[in-house]
């Protein structure tokens, strides 16, 4: 039996902060027609290329996919050199670790998963990294790494006990969870003073307790999506524009609240759909700033085992 929803800690995330975010995002399949961001390419191209480092060891072929997934070589502080110095520190850190990490495949370290929560649930996501003794590993990069008094761990402590974290020990089976954090941002210690290393990580303990208030937070998430859909008419995870077609005939984004303390949480990145939440939605708004690019990676993977 096929599960009738499948989603993510993404999805979960959105539908949590903002009804009306996932509605748009996740069941219209929806996305603002804008180009991605300095901060969010760099941060992708540093992920694909640390990959390439950890299964090659070769900085000059890593440095490489950095320069073709790159899409703002001008940034004043983002630039080439300054990746290749992360890369540089990155590799050193792993080292001194002495961390050791499985391969599941010549062309990623990444693991994906897509594991069945309940009868009608599956959950779905992938882990940066898979180490030799079960943990798991997730890579953050973040502009400022260290606060004023130089330490990491008012960052790197946000993701203890975060969702995510817990979804992805939950999948993997996993008995900690290692954080990395690169700040691309070179700090330096005190006025003048030496740089501070740019790479950190933070080893997450997962207990038995936040599986369990996993499982049962997400079943019930879950079964919201679903009984949203079978109320509406509407179809989980394609069908995208038949949704939109029903979505603008019958006004259905009205049935999902929005969560206006969330519209300007970031004031310099505010939600993408906050036109669409200030005014009435009409159809052309949509479709003159709007894209139909829905986000399915477990799709992707699948299409990438049967070789297409």
């Amino acid at each position: 039996m096929s599960p009738l929803l499948t989603f993510d800690h993404t999805q979960r995330a959105s539908r949590q902060s903002c009804k009306r975010q996932h509605f748009f995002r996740h069941i219209l399949g929806i996305r603002k027609a804008a180009p991605d961001s300095p901060g969010f390419s760099f941060g992708t191209a540093f992920h694909k290329s640390s990959e390439v480092l950890d299964l090659t060891g070769d900085l000059e072929l890593a440095m490489a996919h950095f320069r073709d997934l790159f899409n703002y070589p001008d940034d004043k502080i983002r630039t080439l050199g300054r990746a290749r110095e992360l890369l540089v520190a990155y590799q050193r850190f792993v080292l001194q670790k002495g961390w050791k990490f499985q391969t599941l495949s010549d062309s990623t370290m990444e693991v994906a998963f897509n594991e069945p929560l309940t009868e009608r649930i599956n959950y779905a996501g992938r882990c940066d990294r898979q180490f030799v003794d079960g943990s798991i590993g997730e890579w953050k990069t973040t502009y400022y790494l260290y606060n004023a008094s130089g330490n990491p761990m008012s960052y790197l402590r946000q993701w203890w006990g975060h969702n995510s974290i817990r979804g992805y020990a939950w999948a993997r089976k996993a008995p900690h969870v290692h954080v990395l954090g690169v700040g691309v941002y070179p700090q330096k210690q005190g006025k003048g003073g030496p740089p501070y290393p740019w790479v950190e990580s933070l080893t997450v303990p997962i207990q038995e307790w936040e599986t369990t208030q996993f499982i049962r937070e997400v079943t019930e998430i879950g079964e919201e999506l679903i009984a949203d859909a079978e109320r509406w008419g509407l179809t989980l995870g394609y069908e995208f524009e038949e949704n939109q077609d029903k979505a603008f005939t019958h006004r259905l984004w009205e049935h999902f609240p929005t969560n206006t303390s969330r519209c300007y949480f970031n004031v310099n990145n505010p939600c993408q759909f906050i036109d669409l939440c200030v005014r009435d939605v009409p159809r052309g708004l949509v479709e003159s700033y709007y894209v139909t690019d829905p986000f399915l990676p477990w799709l992707e993977e699948e299409e990438k085992g049967n070789g297409d």
